[in-house]
């Protein structure tokens, strides 16, 4: 079964019902085509196999007709042959024309002239056109679009373009109430690839036109029923894309079913709208057609002796009974995953954190690429891991874990800004803080020394895996800052036993943020080492507010003593489920993929920030972490943030490359930049990737046919 449903953001023509001139009338796909092109031209939103093409002119036929294709790689490479079951992936590197890159062939034609004003151009054997075959030559050209040669577009009357793929006739039989009351007034029906000749009511419906049904009052016991007859295109080959769509308009709602698979996989069912489609040969009641539905949904049967399944039942079911084919089965038999750093930040602001696996702080300095950070650096990298974990997604609070003999540590992080409440909207800039909680446990018989060395870097760098040329110390080596603590100024109020965390640069003091602990803390070199005797048992703690720019405000400072670790704690968890809970949310059996997708959300907004000055619009990025705002990659986001439902923040997105195009350069051989659809007002990254503008492109027009993008 497949189910198309209306979220496709096409911009061809969907045709209502028409008449039927002549059983022998071919198909014209004229009217699915791109709009807004000359008459002359007809573009098609993916390639189809054109074969002939009929004009009607205004005057008489000239001599000199005839036909231009667009294309680029096609005649050297054969994307219709191409196997679809080769995979996704594999499809996905294959070579193919796109809007963008192709330019307009002279094509090789037969004309045909029935009258003067008329013309048949059919598209003669391609080998006609100087290229060499040892097979597969064809007499179609498989284009994004065709132009009528030696007239002008103010000549052209009328287009006909009729495709490879085979015309046939197909009656469809839609049973209403189906799991659910059909509420709606009315019904109406449009087609692509397809035309829908007639509608004919069977019981609980009148027919208002060829394209429309009024729906009666259901009565009791009485099915409510129609029928509809569709001219379509058979496709020849799967990428033929003639594939003929049905749409049913239901009030606000709207479905979309494949003719191809109505035929090839037998009944559709649309459960929002209580709505079963069958073929109208098709016997398969609603009732029997669920019955088959919960028989599949029953665990899959399997064969005692060799343990095979030998019945299969619905795809979950058939899965959970072989657990070498699900995630969770396929991770039992793996190795861990290596550990990465976290990154933790405040909704599109810029000010992000990086928890290294050993629980070090860095703050990103340079751009992307750049492994210029500050770093604060706690002496953890040699303890024994424990586990490195999130809480529940999408909270975006890490814990890593370590031992050193009997004793225990639990580091604990999450990001907050530093001037407003936790669920106020920041600009770009403005300044947060990392909280970091460490509580030590002794877990052995005798007593233990706790020690938590607390060190400061300007000059340090992130940490990588050994295996892609990081160091493999597990302590960084870079130069330490000197670090000391002083008490809060006459002009905050002293937060208890909370100092300020002071580091000497360049022979400058700065402050970096603020540490609390009742434990012991003195100073050693460039170290601050915080210290308690830990007797079996007992337990110990050091809270630190780490700043990614230095604090040198009295209000800045005073809002740094504030911020108070057990009340923000709930609250920032409060607010991360929040911001994700109204959008669209992934539900699997397997509990890994679900969290993913929800934790998803909540990295995407601190990966992009808002742009300064700029009404709120926001710059893209894949990486929270020194990541710029790459075209092609933006677009990919900003497509999963629509398929969530996050329109507006889309808007915001895409508004940025619109109000900045033109004002970087792409790389290459480009005369000007003018009209190049590159700039996101100095975020933008990528100039070599020429895939950039086409893909923006492409989004943008795709998002202001659905009408959530001005």
């Amino acid at each position: 079964m497949l189910i198309i449903l209306s979220l496709l953001t096409c911009s061809a023509a969907w045709l209502p019902a028409q008449s039927l001139k002549s059983e022998e009338q071919p198909l014209n796909l004229a009217p699915f085509a791109l709009p807004g092109t000359p008459a002359n031209e007809v573009r098609f939103e993916e390639p189809r196999e054109i074969r002939e093409v009929v004009v009607v002119l205004k005057s008489a036929v000239p001599d000199n007709i005839g036909l231009s294709y667009l294309h680029k790689t096609w005649r050297r490479k054969r994307q219709e042959l191409l196997d679809p079951s080769i995979g996704s992936f594999q499809m996905g590197w294959k070579v193919m024309d796109d809007w963008f890159d192709v330019s307009w062939d002279k094509g090789a034609v037969w004309v045909e002239r029935p009258d003067a004003r008329r013309a048949i151009l059919r598209f003669d054997s391609l080998s006609k056109e100087g290229v060499p075959f040892r097979r597969h030559d064809v007499d179609y050209r498989y284009t994004l679009g065709i132009r009528v040669d030696g007239v002008s577009s103010e000549e052209v009357e009328r287009i006909e373009v009729r495709t490879t793929s085979s015309l046939s006739r197909t009656q469809i039989r839609v049973a209403l109430d189906a799991g659910k009351p059909a509420t709606v007034p009315e019904i109406s029906l449009s087609g692509y690839n397809c035309e829908v000749v007639t509608v004919e009511p069977e019981t609980g419906v009148e027919r208002l036109d060829n394209s429309r049904l009024r729906l009666l009052a259901p009565r009791p016991r009485a099915a409510r029923s129609f029928l509809v007859n569709v001219r379509h295109l058979v496709s020849g080959r799967r990428l033929a894309n003639d594939d003929g769509l049905v749409t049913f308009g239901m009030g606000d709602k709207t479905f979309t079913i494949s003719l191809d698979a109505l035929r090839a996989g037998g009944p559709i069912w649309y459960e929002d709208g209580g709505v079963f489609v069958t073929l109208a040969g098709d016997a398969t009641t609603f009732a029997a057609y669920q019955r088959e539905v919960e028989g599949r949904s029953g665990l899959a049967e399997t064969d005692g002796a060799a343990g095979e399944v030998v019945v299969k039942g619905s795809i979950a079911p058939t899965v959970a009974m072989m657990p070498e084919q699900s995630l969770s089965g396929v991770k039992q038999g793996q190795p861990e995953r290596q550990p990465v750093a976290m990154m933790l930040g405040c909704k599109y602001n810029r000010n992000r954190y990086r928890i290294e696996v050993n629980g070090d702080v860095t703050m990103q300095l340079g751009n992307y690429g750049s492994d210029d950070a500050h770093r604060f650096m706690f002496g953890l990298g040699r303890w024994s891991r424990i586990a490195n974990y999130t809480d529940p997604a999408p909270v975006l609070i890490y814990h890593v874990e370590r031992r050193n003999g009997a004793l225990r540590v639990h580091q604990e992080s999450f990001a907050v800004a530093l001037l407003k409440p936790v669920d106020a909207v920041l600009d770009g800039e403005e300044p947060t803080v990392c909280l970091v909680r460490f509580t030590f446990k002794n877990e052995g018989a005798v007593p233990v020394d706790a020690a938590l060395p607390v060190e400061f870097s300007s000059r340090a760098r992130h940490s990588r895996n050994v295996y892609q040329g990081g160091e493999r110390s597990a302590d960084p080596t870079a130069p330490r800052a000197p670090l000391a603590t002083r008490a809060y100024p006459n002009d905050v109020i002293p937060n208890g036993a909370e100092q300020l965390l002071v580091a000497t640069l360049d022979g400058t003091s700065v402050v970096r943020g603020a540490i609390s602990t009742g434990m012991e803390m003195a100073s050693a070199g460039n170290t601050l080492l915080v210290r308690q005797t830990l007797s079996p048992g007992e337990g110990c703690e050091v809270v630190l507010k780490v700043t990614r720019t230095p604090i040198t405000t009295t209000a800045e400072r005073a809002a740094l003593a504030g911020l108070d670790y057990d009340a923000l704690r709930p609250q920032t968890a409060r607010l991360w489920n929040d911001e994700v809970a109204p959008w669209a949310e992934l539900k699997t059996p397997e509990p890994d993929l679900n969290a993913f997708h929800k934790a998803h959300l909540a990295h995407q907004m601190i990966a992009d920030h808002r742009m300064p000055g700029e009404e709120g619009l926001i710059s893209t990025s894949v990486g929270p972490d020194a990541y710029l705002n790459f075209g092609n990659e933006s677009a990919m986001v900003i497509q999963e943030l629509e398929e969530r439902g996050l329109h507006e923040d889309v808007r915001k997105r895409l508004t940025l490359w619109l109000k900045y195009q033109g004002t970087a350069k792409l790389a290459g051989r480009f005369s000007e930049q003018e009209g190049v659809f590159y700039g996101s007002g100095g975020t933008e990254s990528g100039e070599s990737y020429v895939q950039n503008p086409e893909l923006l492109t492409w989004y943008c027009r795709a998002c202001a046919i659905s009408g959530h993008f001005p």
